[in-house]
């Protein structure tokens, strides 16, 4: 019911993993730096992406999330640079920090009815262009876009009240900002 921390960590053979129902939990870094794997099948039964579970999975070109899953932990995709599409279950409610940093290839996100993002959750998504928020986030923590030099328009979600520190640092693309009225703190170097 419970596959191990670093269970297949560093497999380089493996291109290809399914995760049975019967599967309950994922430890951490169970898939980290397989750097063959090129698709994933998880169970219905996995309610959380553990920390760096596919970090470093360079082949890996998209990912269905189950629609039981509310949380990716910290690194959960980091350095997933071939990642370029991923499906947003509805009951994802917290992204923490740096779940996405260094997806190079991640091209666009509709995050659904999300309450949090850590920080550095898209830091150098480079090839991220747009993306789209309907949830409940009160703020956008430090560095959660920076480096995102293809990002052109973000609507800021009704309910956002601050942009933290270098939040879209070095968007040198980003062309359309709609911002909410509730806003009321831009943070340092913010859309430096």
């Amino acid at each position: 019911k419970y596959v191990n921390s670093f269970a297949f960590s560093s497999s380089p053979l493996l291109k290809s993993i399914t995760i049975p129902n019967s599967v309950l939990s994922l430890g951490e870094s169970v898939f980290s730096d397989c750097t063959s794997l090129e698709n994933i099948s998880l169970s219905d039964s996995i309610k959380i992406i553990p920390s760096s579970a596919f970090k470093n999975c360079t082949s890996l070109v998209s990912v269905e999330i189950p629609d039981s899953v509310s949380v990716f932990e910290s690194s959960a995709f980091e350095g997933c640079i071939s990642l370029k599409l991923i499906n947003i279950p509805n009951a994802l409610k917290n992204i923490h920090n740096n779940a996405f940093r260094k997806c190079s290839s991640l091209l666009s996100l509709d995050l659904g009815e999300i309450e949090s993002l850590g920080s550095g959750v898209f830091e150098y998504c480079t090839s991220l262009t747009s993306i789209q928020f309907s949830g409940n986030i009160i703020y956008f923590e430090n560095n959660l876009f920076s480096g995102c030099s293809s990002l052109q328009e973000v609507t800021i979600p009704e309910t956002l009240q601050e942009v933290r520190k270098m939040a879209f640092h070095d968007c040198s693309s980003l062309t359309k900002l709609t911002f909410a009225e509730g806003l009321t703190k831009i943070g340092d170097y913010a859309f430096s």
